[in-house]
């Protein structure tokens, strides 16, 4: 009786951490579609000058509200995964080395990101509240550098959730609040994130690393798979019979070894 007990307690934190995780990821898309709004296109890449940047981003306050959004979306992002390596850790029977990427590679990606944003609200920072400050040819190569150092930094930053997404697509133990497709679709979101670092190799022009369209690809299909995920999780039920399940139990298939993806 007791372990029943234990068993139905442990059942509802995962049905709860599931439907949390749902609301959470519900959250990135919609905020990264308001940011990208908030701007204006052509968007400023490497090929401009610091005067093209404060252009953009000091008119209507930009760079403070697209900075704090975008600390929303790396938040959200974080305690997502988060949630999913709670969830994993707890159908495991304890924190693995898989659970341990995904939180750790999460924490990078967030720790990073936040280090960028700063960098990028600094440069409102500067124009604003520099009493000194001309936009001299001096001040905008400060201008240039930071904002082109914070989105570098942003760019590899997304390459932390390449290893985080791997392993939700490995660990079958969300099967049972993801649905198997779409954890196995979770590899297809590695792709873009990793291909992002590739810009960092691109001097000038919308693919460089100062320009939305270097990150525009990943963005959209992490964001969207979160969101794809949040519904399926939202649906999660308290249904003991499923959540229960030993792993070892999730494939009805009984799948060959080594072909249990």
């Amino acid at each position: 009786m007791a372990s029943m007990t234990v068993n139905a307690v442990e059942t509802a934190r995962q049905v709860r951490r599931a439907r949390l995780a749902g609301i959470i990821g519900l959250t990135p898309l919609p905020v990264m579609i308001v940011v990208c709004a908030l701007g204006h296109f052509p968007y400023p890449n490497d090929n401009l000058n610091g005067r093209k940047f404060l252009d953009y981003g000091l008119p209507h306050r930009t760079f403070e509200i697209q900075g704090l959004l975008w600390i929303v979306v790396a938040v959200a992002t974080l305690g997502f995964i988060l949630l999913l390596a709670a969830i994993h850790a707890s159908r495991s029977g304890g924190m693995n080395a898989t659970g341990l990427v995904m939180a750790g590679c999460a924490d990078a990606y967030a720790s990073a990101t936040l280090g960028a944003l700063g960098m990028y609200l600094a440069i409102a920072l500067l124009a604003r509240g520099y009493p000194g400050f001309t936009g001299d040819r001096v001040e905008l190569l400060i201008v240039t550098w930071a904002w082109d150092t914070s989105q570098a930094i942003f760019l590899i930053a997304t390459v932390f959730l390449v290893p985080a997404f791997v392993m939700i697509f490995t660990a079958r133990s969300l099967d049972t609040v993801l649905t198997r497709n779409l954890r196995r679709a979770a590899i297809v979101v590695a792709v873009p994130n990793m291909a992002c670092f590739v810009s960092t190799f691109i001097d000038y022009g919308p693919l460089s690393p100062a320009s939305v369209w270097s990150y525009m690809p990943a963005g959209v299909v992490t964001y969207g798979w979160m969101a794809a995920a949040s519904f399926a999780l939202l649906r999660t039920k308290s249904a003991p019979d499923i959540l229960a399940t030993p792993v070892a139990e999730l494939d009805t298939e009984q799948p060959a070894s080594g072909q249990d993806l």
